[in-house]
């Protein structure tokens, strides 16, 4: 059963939500119980609607994983009774940035930046104290184009060879990769 779901979750990552979606069923069809399986059952099927959103959840889930917090499958199980994919972000928010609870929303660091009057003046005051969660596709890139309009071209490769991984199929990052490299 480890290299049916390593398939499914290969099959997610590459982008082939339908195909995910039929293997995690077989695995939950093996295992009902398999909490891990549901979420990534829902988020395939999620998938098909909002590829961005549903890349993001995995990816937090993922990171959760990889940093052993204890108490992901629990709050996942729980969320995943509800079906509710805000409340699984917003949960997912809340469990890997408790810790320091050091994070601002993109929507609230523009509202900053505004405030200021500067990209460039916000971005150096948060740099090194605080994490900026962006939750969309459109507000990276936008993002991403501020950091490089400001000269933070080392910052804006990292965020993008990161971001490659989650869009393996978006243009966008490989050909600003690529011009940043040049």
């Amino acid at each position: 059963m480890k290299k049916l779901k390593e398939s499914a979750i290969s099959k997610f990552k590459s982008g082939d939500y339908h195909e995910a979606f039929k293997l995690f069923s077989k695995i939950l069809e093996l295992d009902p119980f398999d909490i891990e399986a549901k979420l990534y059952l829902l988020l395939s099927d999620f998938a098909k609607e909002n590829e961005s959103d549903a890349t993001l959840l995995f990816e937090l889930y993922s990171s959760a994983k990889s940093q052993s917090i204890e108490t992901i499958d629990d709050i996942f199980d729980s969320l995943l009774k509800e079906s509710s994919i805000k409340s699984i972000k917003s949960e997912l928010y809340d469990t890997i940035f408790q810790d320091d609870g050091n994070f601002i929303e993109y929507r609230d660091f523009k509202q900053l930046v505004f405030d200021r009057g500067s990209f460039k003046e916000a971005f150096e005051d948060m740099i090194f104290s605080v994490k900026i969660v962006i939750d969309n596709k459109d507000d990276f890139i936008d993002f991403i184009t501020q950091l490089l309009e400001n000269g933070y071209k080392n910052s804006a490769l990292n965020y993008l060879e990161s971001a490659a991984l989650l869009y393996p199929h978006e243009e966008f990052f490989y050909k600003t990769i690529e011009n940043i490299k040049a």
